[in-house]
């Protein structure tokens, strides 16, 4: 088993809550990036521990300080769009959304239940905002269709999209 596999095993093994129909261990997927950030949820801030991947971005709850996750949703990286945004008090934030290619919704499901296209992550410092950014354009521009598909045609900067319908 090559290192990415056995990286992505030992997660595997300490992630919580992971739907049954959620495969993260898979050939091909690697970690990109990983950290905590803020996002606002209903109107509040929650610290999430992100986990981008070569072809999804995941959301958890780090519990017991990096000893174990509670896995909230994911997001495949090939329907992310997003752009800089102003938050309260001049925050540092990203407006992230999930759409098809078609320019409609693309809907994500948390393990609450609850359906969401549309997320807000703040970032402490705008030296962390940019290389979330950063990772994050690249990422996306690069993103596989699915895991066993080649990345699509290299669309224009995800930072460029428009802001999701309100």
């Amino acid at each position: 088993m090559d290192s990415s596999m056995l990286k992505l095993s030992e997660l595997r093994s300490k992630l919580t809550d992971l739907p049954k129909d959620f495969a993260l261990v898979q050939p091909g997927r690697s970690l990109i990036k990983e950290g905590s950030v803020d996002k606002v949820i209903s109107g509040s801030i929650a610290t999430v521990y992100l986990f981008m991947f070569n072809d999804i971005l995941m959301y958890t709850i780090q519990r017991r300080k990096g000893l174990s996750y509670a896995y909230n949703s994911h997001i495949p990286l090939c329907y992310v769009r997003f752009h800089e945004i102003s938050f309260k008090s001049g925050k540092h934030a990203l407006e992230l959304w999930c759409e098809n290619d078609d320019g409609t919704p693309h809907d994500v499901k948390t393990t609450a239940g609850s359906i969401t296209n549309k997320h807000i992550l703040v970032f402490r410092t705008h030296s962390e905002k940019q290389e979330w950014t950063s990772t994050l354009e690249e990422s996306v521009r690069n993103a596989p269709l699915s895991a066993s598909s080649p990345p699509p045609s290299p669309p224009s900067s995800p930072l460029l999209a428009k802001p999701p319908p309100k």
